[in-house]
């Protein structure tokens, strides 16, 4: 295919089409990469002789060329074909593996290694120069907004092909090398052919992707200064120290948890069984590719990265408790256990650390960025399998039982993996990206996210479906609670169904995340949207203050349905800064506004400002004229009470006027707790004096009774016993008379039911105490009555009052 006509910037359906043949493009030179690596690569170099210090260097070679990026970035940044460079390179590397296969069969057996590894380290070489360019083309080709999904979804079918293809490749061989049914050469020279296929069909769907015009770079800039400016930049040097760490612990002892595997001395596995068991982990990674890559768009990838970090320390510390003494199903139980965790953990590794690298580096820069980390981990990725190598073969004769453990030298690389990695995670701590979030709260997200089925009407919610799934999947998200749906259900408020917009409202609010405060209050006045109300409800529910100024602005719109939701979200959130606004709706004009500002002011209490306390205490104390409606008064009857210790001195006097000309027994007990609450010492006579008017009703009166008895004791003392049962109020009585000299004169009326005459021997008990000869004087007393002027005597047996 020619390119010599520059294509420009790239259409939407170019960039589409590109990305499409780039999926298609990982599939295939992932069928390359399965058949000549991994297993298949270590077991044909030991059918070449190669030792554990020989599988050491073989890991160490294609990092040991990754220097070759630095120059590399520094030729495409010359404004070459990327497209060419990349396509003509890779191919080349990857046909060099048919010579490989020739190699047993026509190079001197002494030669055969040697050979290897030179084509090998060629092989590598050309693929590794690919890189700077691939990943400046591919930043520049995918848009920053949809890189982990897109990705995600590449890496995942790339991930079913890592599955799949290498089972029947492993079945082929074992009847080769394990089960001896024909020559191992021919078995694992089948396997590079079809290798060598699979890269030409990769190279075709390559060569025909779009290539966008490159960001220029820096006119006049040197290649000492376009190779050091990656290093000027401090957070990308950390990053640097991160993916160096990162490439330790994988290849420290990569070829050595195969080998573990496959040699028979240790597990001796067969090849099949290994590539079944590496399925596990390519399962995993194919699960939760989808979900780390929303992830990232989501919240940033180094959020994701941190966790992912996290996974891969379990796999080492599963392979210390594998043993060739064990039971099979117990290896191969560690075995998929560890494989499950590392493939999801390593999968989210693998993609957002090349997106947050992208994210790291200026779009003009990004093929140095790439070539300098390339560079970093090519160096490290050389040096550290070949200690690996060195240390394998050093601790060979170790053999140290501890515990169910027992210590070898594939032990020891295990734990030194392991060690490496929490070095790389604690590295990672000083990254910073701006575009993430932290992750403690992606994690908290990721706790509160109801269930692992969250994601299927996450994707019912983001994707195209039909109106009814798309409100059954935004009323699900609520049920559960999920965190992570609130983006989505954000912009399901604008969703063309009212139903839909409906649903997602009342899913914000269920869901309680303050995020979705602010699209929630554009809501309250956008009509066309037609969730006014319910948007109210929500910000209501999801209690953040900073949604009360668009609630209070909403309190003059012109409709009586949000104003109403508005005023009860505004009970509901109780902030100060709302008083205001909600004194100013205590008027006989709107009734349900004016109660439902009462409930509001009330839910406030003492954190109503002092500024708005004399207006507040006027407009209240007007609500209670005996006009007004009783629902009105109640109201207003209920916020004095909450109130009441911030009322001003000469509230008082008012209060127990309206208290006086107050006929309602429900009103008369609330009015009775306020008057309490502002100044029990003079609140005993007009309570008291109220106390008959609330007869008809029994809770009126106990309520009414229990501010009363506020007035002579502790508040809360009379509450107690009222909630008692009678035996058991019986049986408490008597234990306070007990303590009283005469206390029995009392004791036989009051369990005889005659609360009248025991509160004349109460009297008798102490007739000094003007508070029981009141209560004993009024003409119609309860047993309740009884056991306050009880309660009375025992807390102070001869008092002296003015009340």
């Amino acid at each position: 295919m020619s390119d010599d006509k520059d294509p420009g910037a790239l259409s939407r359906l170019d960039v589409l089409k590109g990305l499409r043949l780039s999926t298609w493009e990982g599939v295939w030179a992932t069928v390359w990469l399965m058949l000549t690596s991994g297993p298949f690569q270590v077991g044909f170099a030991r059918q070449l002789g190669a030792s554990d210090f020989a599988l050491g260097l073989i890991a160490a070679l294609p990092a040991a060329v990754g220097l070759l990026q630095l120059p590399a970035s520094l030729w495409i940044e010359r404004g070459i074909s990327r497209r060419r460079f990349v396509g003509f390179s890779a191919i080349s590397g990857r046909l060099l593996w048919l010579l490989i296969a020739l190699l047993p069969f026509f190079a001197p057996q002494k030669l055969r290694l040697p050979l290897f590894l030179l084509l090998l380290l060629i092989s590598s070489a050309l693929l590794t120069v690919t890189m700077p360019a691939w990943t400046s083309w591919m930043s520049d080709l995918v848009p920053a907004e949809s890189r982990g999904r897109y990705f995600a979804r590449r890496n995942t079918l790339a991930g079913i092909v890592a599955m799949l293809v290498p089972l029947p490749a492993g079945w082929a061989l074992d009847l080769a090398v394990k089960q001896k049914l024909y020559d191992p050469r021919l078995g694992f020279a089948a396997l590079f052919v079809v290798a060598g296929i699979s890269a030409v069909v990769a190279f075709s769907f390559l060569m025909r992707q779009p290539e966008p015009t490159p960001t220029p770079k820096p006119a006049g800039e040197s290649p000492l200064k376009s190779l050091s400016a990656p290093l000027a930049d401090p957070n990308f040097r950390r990053f640097l120290a991160f993916a160096g760490a990162v490439v330790a612990g994988q290849s420290l002892a990569g070829q050595f948890f195969v080998a573990w595997q496959l040699d028979d001395k240790a597990l001796g596995l067969p090849y099949l069984a290994v590539q079944l068991l590496g399925a596990f982990a390519s399962g995993a990674s194919l699960g939760s590719m989808p979900l780390w890559g929303w992830l990232t768009d989501k919240y940033g990838g180094r959020p994701v990265l941190m966790i992912g970090a996290w996974g891969t320390l379990s796999a080492p510390l599963f392979w210390l408790f594998t043993s060739p003494t064990h039971p099979l199903w117990v290896n191969l139980a560690l075995i998929v256990t560890l494989n499950i965790l590392s493939g999801a953990a390593w999968a989210a590794v693998g993609l957002t650390q090349f997106n947050l690298l992208l994210g790291l580096a200026p779009p003009e820069k990004r093929a140095t960025y790439v070539a300098v980390t390339s560079a970093v981990g090519g160096i490290i990725g050389f040096v550290a399998p070949i200690l690996g190598g060195v240390l394998m073969t050093a601790l060979a004769p170790l053999n140290i039982h501890v515990g169910p453990v027992t210590l070898t030298n594939f032990q020891c690389m295990f734990l030194l993996t392991d060690l490496v990695r929490l070095v790389a995670l604690v590295l990672l701590r000083g990254v910073r990206d701006a575009g993430s979030e932290s992750t403690r709260d992606v994690l908290g997200r990721l706790v509160g996210a109801g269930s692992p089925m969250t994601l299927g009407p996450l994707r019912r919610l983001s994707g195209p479906s039909d109106e009814e799934s798309r409100r059954g999947a935004a009323q699900r998200l609520g049920e559960v609670g999920s965190p992570l749906a609130v983006e989505e259900l954000i912009l399901a408020l604008d969703d063309v169904s009212p139903e839909v917009r409906l649903a997602a409202a009342r899913a914000l609010g269920d869901i309680g995340d303050a995020r979705a405060v602010p699209a929630l209050a554009a809501k309250l006045s956008d009509l066309a949207a037609g969730v006014e109300e319910q948007a109210a409800h929500s910000l209501g529910f999801i209690g953040d203050w900073s949604a009360t100024a668009a609630l209070t602005r909403t309190l003059s719109g012109p409709d009586a349905s949000v104003r109403i939701a508005a005023l009860r979200a505004l009970a509901r959130l109780g902030d100060p800064s709302s008083a205001r606004a909600l004194v100013a709706q205590l008027s006989t004009a709107h009734p349900t506004r004016c109660e439902l500002a009462c409930a509001a002011l009330a839910a406030l209490g003492e954190k109503v400002p002092p500024e708005s306390i004399p207006e507040a205490s006027e407009r209240l104390l007007y609500l209670l004229a005996p006009e007004v409606d009783r629902g009105m008064r109640l109201a207003a009857a209920r916020t004095l009470e909450a109130l009441a210790p911030l009322l001003p001195e000469e509230a008082f006097s008012l209060l127990t006027k309206r208290l006086d000309a107050e006929t309602e027994p429900a009103v008369l007990a609330r009015l009775s707790i306020a008057l309490v609450h502002q100044d029990r010492e003079r609140a005993f006579r007009p309570v008291l004096s109220a106390l008959d008017r609330t007869s008809s009703s029994r809770l009126a009166y106990r309520q009414t009774l229990s501010a009363l008895a506020d007035t002579l004791l502790e508040p809360g003392t009379l509450y107690r016993y009222l909630a008692l049962e009678p035996m058991a109020r019986d049986d408490a009585v008597s234990k306070l008379l007990s303590h009283v000299e005469g206390g029995s004169a009392v004791l036989e009326p009051f369990s005889q039911g005659d609360p009248k005459s025991a509160l004349s021997a109460l009297v008798a008990l102490a007739p000094t105490d003007d508070a029981l000869r009141a209560l004993a004087a009024r003409p119609d007393p309860t047993s309740d009555d009884a056991l306050l002027g009880i309660l009375r005597l025992s807390e102070s047996p001869a008092p002296t009052t003015e009340r």
